[in-house]
């Protein structure tokens, strides 16, 4: 398992020759993580299309990986190539898309640059009409004629809006996905958001600005994410564990 995987080959090749070589059968693998026996036969069979979501795919590799006691790396790296979109750009250090490569079509340009122009002009016309008040306004009195009393116009005070107090920020975004048929339990700030069963392939996400707590009675089928950073898998499968995560 030290070969790049572009020259080791796919990544059904790649897990296929490592389970061959620990001499474990697909059968045992399928037992010990609880991933369905056609999707791993799938998986070595590079039969990607019957497979899931890309998300399960890559937690599938690493189950696999950590029954064999070998790095998911290179398996890793091979199902990316494979599964590479054109124009498709991942997050640094995750593999979560954030664009698709889609050009602005020629109808969605002209429009922005019709609305940009109209910006342009109204703007344009404010300022030219736009009048000040008069500095002074000389006032005719009963003063003789050779004199002139000036006034200031004193103009009212700006009505100056008073800021909104700031809303507590978001310091933690917070996603957990099932891969086994798990009981969750999670509180955001102090506040329960979520008690129930999770299957294989449910996600959920919640953003927090002080904490977020979770406990499960299932720990090794449960991935969680924190802040786009992968956190894995938090405990061995049946493990009831209760963990909190704080910001900063």
């Amino acid at each position: 398992m030290e070969a790049d995987p572009a020259e080791s080959g796919t990544v059904g090749a790649i897990l296929r020759a490592a389970r061959e070589e620990k001499n474990i059968s697909v059968e045992a693998i399928a037992a010990g993580t609880h991933i369905r026996l056609n999707f791993l036969r799938d998986l070595e069979r590079d039969n990607l299309s019957a497979l899931p979501h890309k998300v399960y795919v890559t937690g599938f590799i690493r189950n696999y990986c950590d029954f064999l006691d070998i790095d998911p790396q290179y398996a890793l790296d091979a199902y990316e190539l494979q599964t590479a979109t054109p124009g498709v750009r991942m997050m640094p250090d995750t593999r979560i898309p954030i664009g698709t490569g889609r050009r602005v079509s020629y109808r969605s340009l002209l429009i922005l640059l019709a609305v940009l122009g109209v910006l342009v002009i109204a703007t344009n016309f404010l300022i030219r009409n736009y009048r000040s008040p008069d500095a002074s306004t000389t006032v005719a009195s009963t003063v003789p004629p050779t004199e002139t009393v000036t006034v200031q116009k004193v103009l009212p005070a700006f009505n100056v809006p008073t800021p909104a107090a700031d809303s507590k920020a978001i310091a933690i975004f917070f996603e957990i996905a099932a891969e086994m048929n798990v009981n969750v339990r999670a509180s955001v700030d102090g506040k329960q958001v979520f008690d129930g069963f999770m299957g294989p392939g449910e996600h959920k996400l919640w953003t927090a600005s002080e904490s977020v707590s979770l406990v499960t009675d299932n720990a090794g089928g449960l991935r969680v994410t924190v802040n786009g950073q992968p956190e894995g898998q938090l405990g061995r499968v049946g493990e009831r564990l209760e963990r909190r995560w704080e910001a900063n």
